[in-house]
């Protein structure tokens, strides 16, 4: 989805960003949806498994920090 970070790390958006919003609206407002946890969306209409990295801690921490220096990078 098309963001201010996403721009700021020079990675193409896969989508425009009102489907992002729309799809998030989704998870938010759909009654069937109400009881689903810890399910990843890979697109609007489905769930996917998550990608094996996703469960990898040391993967989550590396992501942790980038996230983090890209968002200093946009603050500042």
């Amino acid at each position: 989805m098309a963001t201010t970070l996403t721009e700021a790390s020079g990675m193409p958006a896969d989508e425009p960003l009102e489907k992002g919003v729309a799809a998030t609206r989704r998870l938010v407002d759909d009654p069937a949806l109400a009881e689903v946890t810890g399910a990843y969306f890979h697109s609007f209409d489905r769930a996917a498994p998550s990608e094996p990295d996703a469960l990898s801690l040391d993967y989550r921490h590396r992501l942790a920090a980038v996230t983090q220096d890209l968002h200093a990078a946009v603050d500042a």
